[in-house]
């Protein structure tokens, strides 16, 4: 372990030298490597953003609705589920603190911040959750600002305890964002980005906005479908319109979604899943703000308040020089929320719609095991491979590579930085050429040897 085994010790150093995030690089080092405690706990962080949802939506139809938040892990896209959920590392920094804030939005919206216990308490996690990750913190800033200006208007007064929280909030923003690491980092390895303006920052991460808000999302954009849907058919009343406002919301997100399905199978591009398109990016731009209308005409507040958390959590990402899969988790997660809250309350699940939504479950959950023993076999035969090159002072290893969404577990890349740190961890020898020979799994789930 780094610094010898001194979590202390090392967030300091990082916080001197990398970045900010004090709390998730403390649980890092203490978690990464005792993996079956990470195990236990990664579940129950998993199991707690399920359990609190539903507090959070409590809804009608529990069996329904429980299934559509299983189904928000179940068909979350490949990529964000092996960086945030299976990788320690990413499950640690963008998902440990998801939890955190549900279960703090959950009290505020139920007004259980009821003692002065709760209230110190409550300001204490309002600065733990801003040492996770740079745009969780900042979203919670923003989140408080929001309920203290709906809160303190609904009170006709101003709302202290909210007011305590933010500052609380701001302070640990402030800390983690000043950091020398923080800094360090921005100004020596996102040069290019650090010398653009302010609009062409903007500029230059729409297309990152585009994509990891809609177009790798499939599951969202098919919730999406059904709430704008439900709300055109409900609010709308001129048919013209009503016609004009499905053909729009409705046709494209369809498209998108199949789009990105069919490219991750085959790899074939599609001008419905290219986010660097213009076109494609004004759309879902205005896509964003008709379903906003839309859900500002239902005045569910907790519906309202979970949109604009979540498209803001990557609207932060404008601003920013590393956007990635990981990011848009908590994006995922809080959209989700608010359009199963719209779906729970418009529509009505007999004993059929449950039965199909248990069924998609259960073939999902038996796709996603052969997926991942699959995975395992092949890293056995990448493990095989090693010591065979160890063992007989071969200069050449041959390692199949992984499906496309989970190309990061081998090292590929072309400055070769990944493959230096790979021999180091199974003490291959430096001058030894890897060679990644082209996956055969069959239709892309079941391994087979190389």
């Amino acid at each position: 372990m780094v610094l010898g085994k001194n979590p202390i010790k090392y967030e300091m150093f990082k916080y001197m030298d990398w970045e900010g995030r004090f709390i998730s690089r403390i649980l890092i080092v203490l978690l990464t490597y005792n993996k079956l405690i990470w195990n236990i706990i990664s579940s129950a962080i998993n199991t707690s953003i399920i359990y609190l949802s539903m507090k959070i939506i409590s809804p009608k139809n529990k069996k329904a609705t429980f299934s559509l938040l299983f189904l928000v892990f179940l068909l979350m896209s490949f990529k964000v589920f092996t960086q945030s959920i299976i990788w320690v590392t990413g499950n640690i920094t963008y998902v440990f603190v998801i939890p955190l804030m549900l279960g703090y939005f959950y009290l505020i919206m139920n007004d259980l911040i009821n003692s002065n216990e709760r209230v110190i308490l409550v300001s204490i996690l309002n600065i733990i959750m801003t040492m996770f990750i740079e745009q969780m913190a900042v979203l919670l800033v923003i989140s408080n600002i929001i309920i203290l200006i709906y809160s303190s208007y609904k009170k006709k007064k101003l709302d202290k305890r909210v007011l305590l929280f933010l500052i609380c909030s701001l302070l640990g923003t402030t800390v983690m964002l000043a950091s020398p690491g923080s800094a360090n980092r921005y100004i020596n390895y996102h040069k290019y980005y650090k010398d653009l303006s302010f609009f062409n920052k903007i500029i230059y991460n729409i297309p990152n906005f585009i994509r990891l808000t809609y177009i790798i999302n499939y599951y969202l954009l098919a919730l999406l479908i059904i709430v704008n849907f439900l709300l055109i058919k409900k609010y709308i009343n001129r048919m013209i319109f009503r016609l004009i406002l499905y053909a729009f919301l409705l046709i494209m997100p369809v498209f998108t979604s199949l789009g990105f399905l069919i490219n991750h199978f085959t790899d074939n591009p599609n001008i419905f899943i290219d986010y660097n398109n213009k076109i494609i990016c004004l759309y879902y731009f205005i896509h964003m703000l008709i379903t906003f209308i839309l859900l500002l005409k239902e005045k569910d507040e907790k519906a309202i308040f979970f949109y604009i958390i979540g498209m803001m959590s990557n609207l932060i990402m404008l601003l920013s020089p590393t956007c990635g899969n990981r990011t848009a988790i908590g994006a995922y997660i809080f959209v989700c929320i608010s359009l199963i809250i719209i779906i729970d309350k418009n529509v009505t699940f007999n004993i059929r719609k449950i039965m199909w939504l248990k069924l998609i479950i259960i073939i999902l959950v038996l796709i996603y095991d052969t997926y991942y023993i699959s995975a395992y076999l092949l890293h056995r035969e990448h493990l095989s491979n090693i010591n065979k090159v160890i063992s007989e002072k071969s200069d050449t290893l041959y390692l199949q590579k992984y499906p496309k969404s989970l190309s990061f577990l081998l090292p590929i890349g072309e400055d070769g930085t990944k493959e230096v740190y790979y021999k180091k961890i199974y003490n291959i020898n430096s001058n030894v050429r890897i060679v990644y020979t082209e996956n055969k799994w069959k239709y892309y789930i079941f391994y087979q040897n190389s």
